[in-house]
């Protein structure tokens, strides 16, 4: 008898593999996937889809535990395969009760038997390198309990004072093993890394704003633990800006994404003066889709209004979250940000200097989709670059960096080529990479002042120095009365290069006038330009897109 319940107790043992028994488990190697790339639409960020991306093993586990634990159930790993690089192949994740279970009443009362549960997912590398979702099931047949799944083995597997100890060994810099190593990094994944003297300043930071200003507005995410995961605020002026220049923002997340001891994410706009606006600020625990969708929802219901008509970002991987939720906003990626990668990732070739000046006047002078779509194929022929990945996956997505795909949207000033100058250098001086957020919070108020003063300076020296025309035609005295000086003053540059330009009429269709504008003027950006001109309107469109991008009518409109 006693022998029999030795049998059983094992058993029971056996079938109770969590993600620590389990993880190493292999099966036999897959080959990759070669479907092309995958889109994920709709969800909330937070909940496994069909099509989600995720860069390692760790990554996936992490995700979905995090998941887990707030819907509550606990987490195994079925199967795992590793590819001789040490790239994780395919992964299955399932939920701790499934699989066949004991049928005696006994085993089936306990809150971990087993019961089929069908709740899987699975996760395959493909020729990108990441691990793309290909199957989901978030059923479950028995309760889940989010109150109670935070006692499960897989999330609590060591008592506190252990973990306690790991955590203080860790600081210290001391050897750990490999478990101890997995703990540290999901104790501390997902949360907030923040100094005690972080902590303490970031509190009294919110609260010696909201008592200068109640219409200071700031909001922390906490996940079920009561940790601090993402923190957002906004002050009073930057709330009020909005109202007014709205036009266009920039999700900027340089900091969090190079690693800032200060993981700030910025919201900016554009004056009238041409000059950066902050919209608010955002601390963020982790580069993830959900943490980017919490900001940005945040973010607008602080602004009270609707969404942007277009949103600048610095890299892919915050455009799934802009899609979630401004998804009526056209999107850029900015392309200050794709060429520094990109000649960061081209560095190794033997013709690279080359190869970067013959892109770059690719990029800025194709005019039209058509002249790009020839001259990339032109280049990437020229330098055997049809099989290089990074410049692949720029291909594909060519809709939201070069220029000649932007020009039906307007872009309110923000440079498409130096969008990283208005943008970072908005904290320029105030915020390096070893900053603390406690250093940073103490810098922020003086770093809003001198921009304020800024602005202030800018709009006294506009009533005391008024608009002064050079050229004295209609147009400009027209310009005068609709810009401030500073941006009357870009258009005035424009005008008098337009005597540079010589104008020939191509076609007349009904209204429609077509123009061909040779540029001769020194250091020119534009060469040739399209121009056309619908009489019944008293509208022209240069194909430069100047105006689009930069909110200044060019030098070719003004010549026709």
């Amino acid at each position: 008898m006693a022998d029999s319940v030795g049998k059983r107790s094992m058993i029971e043992e056996r079938e109770e593999a969590t993600v620590d028994d389990v993880e190493n488990c292999d099966e036999k190697k897959e080959p990759e996937e070669q479907d092309g790339d995958r889109k994920v639409h709709g969800g909330d960020g937070r909940t496994p889809l069909i099509g989600m991306v995720f860069k390692s093993y760790e990554e996936v586990v992490n995700f979905y535990k995090r998941y887990a634990l707030r819907v509550g159930f606990g987490v195994a790993v079925k199967k795992s395969s590793f590819t001789t690089r040490g790239l994780c192949r395919r992964l299955v994740l399932v939920c701790t009760r499934g699989g066949k279970g004991l049928a005696n009443k006994c085993y089936q009362s306990r809150p971990t038997a087993k019961t089929n549960c069908p709740s899987t997912i699975v996760a395959k590398l493909w020729g990108d390198g990441l691990l793309h979702l290909m199957e989901v099931n978030l059923e479950h047949n028995h309760a889940v309990s989010p109150s109670a799944a935070r006692f499960l083995k897989c999330y609590k597997r060591m008592s506190t004072g252990m973990a306690k100890d790991i955590v203080v060994r860790a600081s210290r810099h001391e050897n750990l093993t490999l478990d101890e190593k997995e703990f540290i990094s999901y104790v501390e994944g997902g949360r907030l890394k923040l100094g005690r003297a972080d902590d303490k300043a970031l509190r009294q930071f919110f609260a010696q704003m909201q008592a200068k200003n109640p219409n200071f507005f700031y909001l922390m995410d906490l996940d079920v633990e009561g940790h601090l995961r993402n923190v957002f605020w906004a002050d009073a002026k930057s709330r009020a800006a909005y109202r007014y220049f709205n036009d266009v923002i920039a999700f900027d997340t340089s900091y969090v994404k190079d690693k800032y001891k200060t993981p700030l994410a910025l919201f900016i706009g554009v004056n009238h003066h041409g000059q950066s606006v902050l919209l608010g600020c955002g601390l963020l625990s982790e580069e993830t889709i959900e943490n980017y969708i919490w900001l940005l929802k945040t973010w607008l219901i602080c602004m009270q209004g609707g969404s942007p008509s277009a949103v600048i970002t610095n890299e892919c991987k915050t455009i799934q979250g802009v899609n979630e939720v401004f998804s009526r906003a056209r999107q850029r990626i900015c392309l200050w940000h794709v060429m520094k990668e990109t000649r960061e990732k081209l560095r190794g070739y033997a013709a690279y200097s080359t190869i970067i000046k013959d892109l770059e006047k690719l990029v800025f002078d194709s005019f039209t989709v058509d002249t790009f779509e020839e001259e990339w194929k032109k280049l990437t022929n020229e330098y055997e670059l049809e099989d290089n990945e990074w410049l692949t996956s720029l291909y594909y997505i060519r809709h939201l960096w070069v220029p000649a795909f932007l020009k039906n949207t307007f872009w309110a000033g923000m440079s498409i080529s130096h969008c990283n100058e208005s943008v970072n250098a908005f904290f320029e001086g105030f915020v390096y990479s070893d900053t603390s957020v406690k250093d940073f919070l103490g810098k922020y108020e003086l770093a809003l002042q001198s921009k304020h003063e800024m602005e202030a300076k800018t709009y006294i020296e506009s009533l005391r120095d008024g608009q002064f025309t050079v050229c004295k035609i209609h147009v400009e005295e027209q310009i005068s009365k609709l810009y401030t000086p500073s941006m009357f003053r870009r258009f005035q540059d424009e005008l008098k290069m337009a005597g540079c330009c010589h104008v020939s009429l191509v076609k007349v269709d009904g209204s429609l006038s077509t123009f061909r504008v040779m540029d001769d003027g020194e250091k020119t950006e534009y060469k040739d330009c399209e121009v056309l001109y619908y009489a019944d309107g008293y509208q022209a469109q240069c194909e430069c897109g100047n105006f689009q991008f930069n909110g200044i009518l060019c030098r070719h409109t003004c010549c026709v």
